[in-house]
């Protein structure tokens, strides 16, 4: 599924101190590729979040992130509210994962984010009245899957988490 973004208005993704130093072919064409596909992801979460319809999230989310964000539409249904989130990237930087308890595990890629987030929850959707509306910054790591020919998010960690290389 493709999303209506231009990802040249996106930050420049950089690569980290271990992402560069790695073993693995890792440059600033993938770094790009990445950050498209993170910030396509994140659109289209948000397109399921404001229509309700868990259905498209298999195009952009797996495992963790896409069981959390169908519970959410779940809920958000249930509460008789949709939201539509948006997403102002500042920086965007290619990380290495490892799980510290299988520390001889392959590495991971990641992406690290910051921005602010503005967050708009509508109560009838059938009349679009807007509710409330809340800001924030926000500063995350995703972690990915590959998939055929993109990366999908797999989760959302904190950047001091102990699985992120140069954390």
């Amino acid at each position: 599924m493709t999303v209506d973004l231009d990802c040249n208005e996106l930050p420049e993704v950089t690569l980290s101190l271990a992402a560069r130093e790695s073993a693995a072919s890792l440059d600033t064409d993938l770094a790009a590729e990445v950050g498209c596909d993170v910030a396509q992801d994140l659109v289209v979460e948000s397109l399921a979040l404001r229509e309700g319809d868990p259905v498209q999230l298999e195009h952009a989310l797996t495992n963790e992130r896409l069981s959390r964000t169908r519970a959410r539409i779940g809920s958000n249904a249930t509460a008789g509210i949709t939201e539509d989130w948006i997403y102002d990237f500042d920086s965007m930087e290619l990380v290495l994962l490892r799980d510290p308890v299988r520390p001889q595990a392959v590495a991971e890629l990641g992406l690290h984010s910051t921005g602010t987030i503005t967050a708009v929850t509508h109560g009838d959707p059938t009349v679009d009245t807007v509710t409330q509306t809340d800001s924030w910054v926000f500063d995350v790591v995703h972690r990915l899957a590959r998939s055929d020919d993109r990366f999908l998010i797999r989760q959302e960690l904190s950047p001091l988490d102990p699985m992120v290389l140069d954390g």
